[in-house]
């Protein structure tokens, strides 16, 4: 048996992990592919990829699924190919971002695109403060650029979760 994401219907919980899992592993692999994609002018900065992958999660199914799926992604990655140092900055990005993606979603007038914005201007924030905090207020210098990369990368990320989302629930064009 399928579930349909337009049915209205309740996965099952082994449905639920299934979806979970599947979810986490594409999250993973998008950030691992980001990995491979060089940023020269900005160092260390990636184009949140798995934010589509996240997005999806918070629109299909709330704000928990999207917990889950924040510090699983980021647990893994850090076990994985990342340093105590990295996974600082991306919890600090990773919450601020889905805590404001959260509460544009309820203000009900925002497109997925509008949100991802939000949540990409936000994680950069959220890990130039927690620079700031490691190495000085220096670590705002960046912030500029970050916060516009942040916005772009929102838009792109959030244009292909809003096609997935369009897929997942059924809908045609």
């Amino acid at each position: 048996m399928t579930f349909s994401f337009s049915s209205g219907g309740r996965l099952s919980p082994a449905g639920r992990a299934a979806y979970l899992g599947v979810t986490a592993a594409a999250a993973f692999g998008l950030s691992y592919l980001e990995l491979l994609i060089p940023m020269p002018m900005l160092p260390g900065a990636r184009l949140g990829l798995a934010n589509i992958a996240v997005l999806t999660a918070i629109y299909l199914g709330g704000p928990r699924d999207g917990v889950i799926l924040l510090i699983s992604r980021l647990l893994t990655a850090f076990l994985v190919f990342g340093s105590v140092t990295s996974l600082i900055y991306s919890l600090a990005g990773g919450c601020l971002s889905l805590a404001g993606m959260l509460i544009a979603m309820r203000t009900k007038s925002l497109s997925p695109i509008g949100v991802s914005i939000i949540g990409g201007a936000l994680h950069n924030t959220g890990q130039v403060i927690a620079a700031a905090v490691l190495m000085g207020r220096g670590a705002f210098g960046y912030y500029p650029m970050l916060l516009a990369l942040g916005a772009f990368s929102g838009a792109v990320t959030g244009s292909m979760a809003a096609g997935v989302l369009k897929v997942l629930r059924g809908k045609k064009d």
